[in-house]
């Protein structure tokens, strides 16, 4: 099975005060690897985390894998944005639903 990863769950693991870190750090390492993502969501955790090396590291790693570029999925990104405005649908959420 290929696992997405989204801000959500990387953050928690990164991030000892968060709420959902135990369980973070319990899950993530029992999934196999390397997750899927995309430079919007890395670049989300890293700015919530103020841990972008531990980030690089997993993609050096290859941990994670970059797998979406949103110049080839512009016009179908900017339909979610706009369908889901009213939701507060950022960037990176837009990427990972294309996904």
């Amino acid at each position: 099975m290929t696992y997405l990863l989204d801000a959500g769950p990387l953050i928690a693991a990164l991030v000892k005060a968060d709420q959902h870190h135990a369980w973070a750090r319990e899950v993530l390492p029992t999934l196999k690897r390397p997750f899927l993502s995309c430079p919007e969501v890395l670049a989300e955790a890293a700015a919530m985390t103020g841990r972008p090396d531990i980030i690089v590291e997993m993609v050096k790693a290859g941990e994670i894998i970059l797998a979406f570029r949103l110049e080839d999925h512009a016009a179908e990104v900017l339909s979610l944005l706009r369908k889901y405005s009213d939701q507060m649908m950022d960037l990176a959420d837009a990427c990972m639903v294309r996904m």
